[in-house]
């Protein structure tokens, strides 16, 4: 019998119903103190430091400080209940990967003279995301509650999306039909309650996250729930079109290909028929230019090449970092070395970690690439009833991997991190189970 034990996941006998959500929340709510950590350092986005070098002048302001201190309190609370993670996560696995890339990145900081107090809060959260998720794995029920924290964590983007699309609801949209946009939400709603507003593609990144999972119930959910899941679906890719996030836009067209491709034969019809359909508009013309305007947002081709400058930030970072590659410069260095948002995830953890941190944080994806992969193959995953989380999370890491060239996805710490931790350490401790078990035998 695999070390994993006795499993009890309200998923693996009925995908989808109504029993399987009453018992779904009773899972989440069985995280107990280490989900309230996972909850407490979400309840940290959009603060940072900044929120902790001046004393606050208003009610708003110790709010966001005290958010803000939660980036070194989850840390220390996890702390004491690491140890009783799963044995599952005492075994080396990708987080522990970039978990050294994250210590690579603060030695190199403190080496540049430059870490500071950024330098630390951004590390603490960093490595706080780690241990906090890791904390939730526990002896005995770590597929439940790997699936679980998934699910927390999916929802907790569904919550925001919805959240901030009500407080941005007067001037979240510009213009009708065909041309309306959310793009440039950013300058007609600068801040709410002192924070700064989440631009719009900011929007579609927290908007994809449910999206694609509801995708994943059409295409593996039973009866009913397989309607839902496809609306819901299809309202996530038309608020992606309105918002004009042309890099979210990207990761969700190929997270939703590379969801079919892994979702049997009929997945990988229906994905050949809709590339086809697709060829054949762009061939003969069939897409309307006001269609693909808005998509491009009138850039040239020559500004698309150039993905809106981020070929310019690249450069710059690659200049200022050429002469000493080998030692980063620590996390939200690009800020002050090249004046912006470097806008590239393994650019950004080349300047945070220099070479030797960029090797591990890609080894670190690579890593749980490759798991999904064997996952995806394994003789076992058919009656292991997992199939269906298994394709919601390939489609969630698929979605941040594609929207890492554009943007930095779990390089630092930020949203995309808090996302992808939890899908990657669900492919371990499935894979550490199934690579155990017997061929075809489902999970107890």
């Amino acid at each position: 019998m695999s070390y994993l034990g006795t499993v009890t996941s309200p998923l693996i006998s009925e995908p989808v119903t109504a029993s399987g959500l009453r018992q779904l929340c009773v899972g989440v709510a069985r995280l107990g103190w280490p989900g309230l950590l996972w909850i407490g350092l979400w309840a940290n986005y959009n603060s940072g430091p900044w929120h902790l070098t001046q004393t606050p002048d208003s009610y708003f302001g110790w709010l966001h400080a005290g958010r803000a201190t939660l980036a070194f309190v989850v840390p220390a609370l996890a702390v004491f209940t690491f140890g009783r993670r799963s044995q599952a996560l005492r075994i080396w696995n990708p987080t522990h990967v970039w978990l050294v890339y994250s210590v690579f990145v603060f030695v190199g900081g403190v080496a540049s003279g430059q870490a500071g107090f950024n330098g630390v809060y951004w590390t603490a959260a960093y490595v706080g995301g780690i241990l906090a998720a890791s904390s939730c794995i526990r002896p005995g029920r770590e597929i439940v509650d790997a699936e679980s924290l998934n699910r927390l964590t999916w929802f907790i983007s569904l919550v925001v999306i919805v959240t901030l699309v009500i407080v941005a609801r007067d001037s979240l949209i510009e213009g009708s039909g065909l041309s309306a946009s959310g793009y440039g939400v950013l300058d007609r709603t600068p801040s709410v309650a002192g924070m700064v507003m989440s631009r719009s593609t900011g929007m579609a990144r927290f908007a994809a996250v449910p999206s694609l999972v509801a995708l994943g119930l059409a295409l593996q959910g039973k009866g009913a729930w397989r309607i839902v899941g496809l609306a819901a679906y299809l309202c996530g890719g038309v608020f992606l079109y309105i918002m004009q996030g042309r890099g979210a836009t990207a990761g969700y067209i190929g997270g939703t290909f590379f969801m079919l491709l892994c979702s049997g034969r009929g997945g990988r019809t229906m994905m050949i028929l809709l590339i086809v359909a697709l060829v054949g508009a762009a061939v003969f013309n069939a897409i309307p230019t006001e269609i693909i305007d808005h998509l491009t947002r009138g850039q040239s081709v020559d500004q698309l090449k150039s993905m809106s400058g981020r070929d310019r930030a690249w450069e710059n970072a690659w200049a200022a970092v050429s002469s000493n590659p080998l030692i980063g410069y620590g996390f939200e260095a690009d800020r002050w070395m090249i004046g912006e948002h470097v806008h590239n995830t393994y650019m950004y953890a080349l300047v945070a970690g220099g070479i030797p941190g960029l090797g591990l944080f890609v080894g670190g994806l690579v890593w749980a690439w490759a798991l999904f992969v064997k996952l995806l193959r394994h003789p076992g995953l058919a009656d292991s009833g997992q199939k269906l989380t298994l394709i919601q999370v390939g489609g969630v890491l698929a979605f941040f991997t594609l929207r890492s060239i554009p943007e930095v996805c779990g390089s630092n710490y930020a949203v995309d991190y808090m996302v992808m931790l939890p899908a990657i350490l669900y492919v371990h401790v499935l894979w550490c189970h199934l690579k155990k078990a017997p061929a075809r035998q489902p999970l107890p």
